[in-house]
């Protein structure tokens, strides 16, 4: 739960870890370039993936989500249909 500035009391669902990582995994990426990317191991995210973690350190589900944002924004642009010829 988070309180807000407005201080309306939100409930944030647990991140699906696993989702990201086959998101990840979907758009090109291996275990291996996830791992070298987050600065973890191979194995770490083959466990993140297994789901053996129930939650991640702060710090490394940030540079989850940001890395899957990257990604997936970039994965956006590239599967957009081309622009209109003016």
């Amino acid at each position: 739960m988070v309180l807000t500035q407005q201080n309306t009391l939100v409930i944030m669902a647990p991140m699906n870890w696993q989702k990201l990582i086959a998101e990840l995994q979907a758009a090109g990426l291996s275990q291996v370039q996830i791992g070298q990317r987050l600065g973890k191991s191979q194995a770490w995210v083959s466990a993140a993936a297994a789901g053996k973690y129930d939650d991640l350190r702060w710090g490394d589900g940030q540079r989850l989500i940001d890395l899957h944002r990257e990604v997936t924004s970039a994965q956006a642009v590239l599967d957009a249909p081309p622009a209109a010829a003016a």
